[in-house]
């Protein structure tokens, strides 16, 4: 592209070379004066505030910095580092033939285990939203960042239970018939209302339970137990 890159106020943007572009883009920034900013706001206020829409005052990486020696930023330099194992690269030939070999009785105990860590994994996936967003809306960015390597690690699970299932098992039985009624009461009721209930009491103690639940209960115990079983 040659040429320069100029922005008015009701033209059409002209692309032209990358070293003017952002210059030239920033130049037009404040044709945007307060006065049309206002303008804006007071016809948005009513419905911003029955929504409980928030604005950044301002970003903690251009203000204080990211506290690199928090714990949660410790945390997430570990999950960058072991956290990069990718599902699809998993080949299951090998499973495959092993699972024909198996007996009725063994396949019934892997499809059991498996209906549990399937639907486990997808509720977790599903459910820790609310709880990254309450950390996010309290400008606890450190804490944040580490949260999203949960979500991550969770979506590679729900992907990696859903690709052996397809690949080993191949038929795919009636995987709900293995959800008890406490497996139930677990993951369909307690996870989701404990984690949504963040999103109208984001208080101290409603993060301490939805926490307890998630970490505590459906990873430190049911998960770590399950993985041995595994």
């Amino acid at each position: 592209m040659k040429g320069k890159l100029k922005l008015e106020k009701g033209s059409l943007v002209t692309l032209s070379t990358h070293r003017k572009a952002a210059k030239a883009l920033l130049e037009t920034a404040p044709v945007y004066s307060a006065q049309h900013v206002n303008q804006a706001d007071s016809k948005k206020t009513g419905k911003a505030q029955k929504r409980g829409t928030l604005k950044h005052k301002k970003f903690i990486t251009t203000s204080k910095g990211l506290n690199f020696e928090s714990f949660p930023m410790q945390l997430f330099q570990k999950a960058k580092k072991y956290g990069i194992w990718n599902p699809s690269d998993i080949d299951f030939s090998k499973d495959r033939e092993q699972w024909q070999q198996l007996s009725d009785e063994e396949k019934k105990i892997i499809t059991h285990l498996s209906a549990l860590f399937m639907a486990g994994e997808e509720a977790v996936t599903l459910d820790i939203l609310p709880l990254i967003q309450v950390i996010a809306k309290e400008g606890r960015i450190e804490e944040e960042m580490f949260l999203t390597s949960f979500l991550w690690e969770e979506a590679k699970h729900t992907e990696y239970f859903s690709r052996f299932v397809n690949e080993v098992m191949v038929s795919r039985p009636d995987f709900e018939a293995f959800h008890g009624p406490f497996y139930k009461v677990l993951f369909y009721e307690k996870l989701p209302i404990a984690m949504n209930r963040l999103s109208e009491d984001a208080s101290p103690l409603s993060q301490l339970k939805a926490s307890g639940t998630y970490n505590m209960i459906v990873e430190g115990t049911l998960a770590e137990t399950g993985y041995e079983a595994y």
